[in-house]
């Protein structure tokens, strides 16, 4: 016997929704100065409740955005060296 049952997939939805958000939340992040916090209000202010909740904690989202910005900006890259410390 082959049950059908209509069910949505809208979890699967906010799911896509979601990474969707955090790979532009990450490029931004990559790309411009701020912090964590800036990048994911700015980010998360029109969302659904679904796709909020897909993205997930924001103390694991900061984490996240944190680990970006440290790719981009290593602490020992000239960049990211303060000029008092480049002439010691």
């Amino acid at each position: 016997m082959l049950h059908v049952t209509n069910h949505s997939n809208a979890v699967n939805i906010a799911h896509d929704q979601a990474n969707k958000l955090m790979e532009n939340i990450k490029a931004k992040a990559a790309t411009t100065r701020g912090t964590p916090d800036q990048f994911i209000s700015s980010t998360t202010l029109s969302i659904t409740v679904d796709v909020r909740a897909a993205l997930g904690d924001t103390e694991v989202l900061k984490h996240t955005l944190d680990c970006q910005e440290v790719k981009h900006y290593p602490k020992n890259s000239p960049k990211s060296i303060s000029p008092q410390k480049q002439l010691q």
